[in-house]
């Protein structure tokens, strides 16, 4: 089933491609050889990445600014 699997939580990107014998639930792709997975490209794939990576990239600098503000006594406030 779409979705049952997936990962939880921030980082995470699923790969799918709409072919008719999704959710048949083998263990082993007999019948289509697996092309589910030889529809993604080896691009789809990098440019999820580099998202993900660019994300954490942020989010570090934003935690690194953080520290850096309170190491010198100021103080976060946020913005509404």
């Amino acid at each position: 089933h779409p979705g049952r699997w997936y990962p939880r939580g921030e980082g995470h990107r699923v790969f799918r491609s709409q072919i008719e014998c999704e959710g048949c639930g083998l263990v082993e792709c007999i019948e289509r050889q697996m092309e589910c997975i030889k529809r993604i490209s080896a691009n789809e794939v990098l440019d999820a990445c580099r998202e993900v990576l660019r994300g954490k990239a942020e989010s570090l600098k934003t935690q690194s600014e953080n520290t850096q503000n309170l190491k010198h006594g100021k103080h976060l406030v946020d913005v509404v």
